[in-house]
């Protein structure tokens, strides 16, 4: 694997990243990992702006869990209360 062409085909999404924010920062990364022959991410992940939509999105996924581990243990507390 030559990581220097994979490097270059990860240029211009390290330009388009520095000025990305929020959901278009997402779907960079997104579409980063999914180009052909980018196969080291580093330089991306290590943007400010990156992070700070990693930092976000793992705060939304944790929440989400946790209203839908809530919404499953009522539905169980009703279920049981009906018998």
């Amino acid at each position: 694997m030559d990581l220097s062409n994979s490097s270059s085909k990860l240029e211009p999404f390290l330009l388009i990243a520095k000025s990305a924010k929020g959901a278009a920062a997402a779907r960079l990364v997104e579409d980063a990992t999914a180009a052909p022959g980018v196969f080291v991410f580093s330089e991306l992940l290590e943007l400010p702006n990156i992070q700070e939509v990693t930092i976000l999105t793992t705060d939304i996924h944790r929440r989400q869990l946790t209203i839908r581990d809530s919404w499953g243990r009522m539905s169980n507390t009703r279920s049981t209360l009906r018998c």
